[in-house]
């Protein structure tokens, strides 16, 4: 009995540490945020992608990714957690402190390591739902999609998406077939080469014969 009282003891010091050192990151991350104003252009789309697929009713807060079954956010799980992880990083999504208990650990110096499940992880949003509702305005402009059209960034962003849309297709389509899709670097290399000549509708006909 002496023993199991002293282990509940240690884990709850555990857990009291681990709360406290995600109180204590999230208090850094709220005197980071930037004004909504200082955010890129790409940032802004970004966040808005996320609330419009992820984003509670009251615009607070996003749902995970895993309980997201109606919108998706992007063409490939990987594609959603690298968005939720560069906001997350530029302190646009918040920490949840108590949910996130599950996703940290206490190493053996004593350090508390934060290692987030982007695919379980939920965040809070770092700007009030008036100022969301105001981005959705804003970024819906004619002036908005004027300033993509040179933007390198957005560029970017784009060929990413296009891509992982393709190699999602071909997932599926080997998924069909029985087939392992073999998505190493030489697809990769060779399906970034064949989007610089053929549009996504036409690569994933290619992929449909192939496949």
């Amino acid at each position: 009995l002496e023993q199991q009282l002293e282990q509940e003891r240690l884990d709850e010091e555990k857990r009291q540490t681990i709360t406290d050192a995600l109180m204590d990151y999230r208090a850094q991350q709220e005197k980071a945020i930037s004004p909504l104003e200082d955010l890129s252009l790409i940032d802004k789309l970004l966040l808005m992608a996320i609330v419009e697929s992820l984003g509670s009713d009251n615009l607070k807060t996003s749902l995970s990714l895993t309980d997201n079954l109606e919108r998706p956010l992007s063409p490939l799980y990987t594609m959603d957690e690298t968005i939720l992880e560069h906001l997350f990083k530029a302190n646009i999504l918040l920490l949840n402190p108590m949910d996130s208990l599950d996703y940290t650990n206490i190493t053996e110096s004593g350090e508390v390591d934060i290692n987030l499940d982007y695919a379980k992880a939920t965040f809070d949003f770092a700007y009030d739902a008036n100022d969301i509702t105001s981005l959705r305005v804003e970024v819906k402009e004619q002036r908005t999609v004027n300033e993509l059209i040179d933007n390198v960034v957005f560029k970017d962003w784009c060929e990413n998406i296009q891509l992982a849309e393709c190699v999602s297709y071909l997932i599926e389509r080997a998924r069909v077939n029985s087939l392992i899709p073999p998505l190493g670097e030489k697809m990769m290399s060779l399906l970034k080469a064949r989007l610089t000549t053929y549009s996504v509708t036409e690569l994933i006909s290619l992929i449909w014969m192939a496949v």
